[in-house]
């Protein structure tokens, strides 16, 4: 793995081979999701401030890989149907944690106890050589503000050009688009689902010889479960 957790450095392309190396005990399907550019605020900034925003207001193209465990590909039913995974595990961040993830871990995470127990892995990324795609990043992670209640629209942070506000859309692609493309790639829903990102990757050991799959992370949480809208 990466010694790259901390500090990473985001002007390196990241490495992908796992995507096509043999004897993993998974295998890789991919698609691409694309959303719209962010919506800008219609009042309350100069032509000025409008003009840097729209240099930031890009459509975001969103790579997302789903690994099946090969245990179940290989496992038929006995009307000749693929068994589904029980876990899945679904991971944030998806091109920095596949570029940590290597060939040894993701075997040993294939061979799970109970026999057949694998999850599958969803890693969320983005259309980018790099590790991130720093300027969708902040606006996918970071929720709404509180008290825009008109029109939904991006933010910026004092000091600060990216923008920000995107969490309930990122919200809404991963429920209404990801997760539905998923399910019609393993047959139909998974019993157990769970989020992460790129510490993830550092723990997967955690589940290899685990019955349940227990790991989230504060990323996923401040996505999935922030509660509101943030003031500012």
């Amino acid at each position: 793995m990466s010694p790259s957790y901390a500090k990473p450095d985001l002007t390196k392309t990241v490495d992908m081979s796992l995507l096509h190396a043999k004897d993993t005990g998974y295998r890789f399907v991919y698609h691409t999701f694309i959303k719209p550019a962010p919506e800008l605020p219609s009042s309350s900034v100069t032509d000025s401030q409008l003009k840097t925003l729209k240099a930031y207001a890009k459509p975001r193209h969103y790579q997302v890989w789903l690994a099946i465990p090969e245990q179940t590909t290989d496992h038929q039913l006995s009307n000749n149907s693929v068994k589904t995974p029980s876990k899945l595990l679904y991971i944030l961040d998806g091109n920095a944690a596949i570029d940590d993830l290597d060939t040894e871990t993701l075997r040993a995470l294939s061979k799970s106890t109970p026999k057949k127990s694998a999850p599958a892995l969803v890693f969320i990324g983005y259309q980018t050589p790099y590790r991130f795609d720093v300027d969708a990043r902040a606006y996918d992670y970071t929720p709404p503000l509180l008290a825009n209640t008109i029109d939904n629209s991006a933010f910026t942070e004092e000091g600060k050009e990216r923008l920000n506000g995107g969490a309930e859309h990122f919200y809404g692609l991963i429920e209404k688009e990801i997760k539905p493309w998923v399910y019609e790639q393993l047959g139909e829903k998974p019993k157990q689902e769970r989020f992460g990102d790129t510490l993830t990757v550092v723990c997967l050991y955690c589940i290899i010889c685990s019955s349940t799959l227990k790991l989230i992370s504060s990323t996923s949480v401040l996505i999935l479960r922030y509660g509101g809208k943030m003031e500012r």
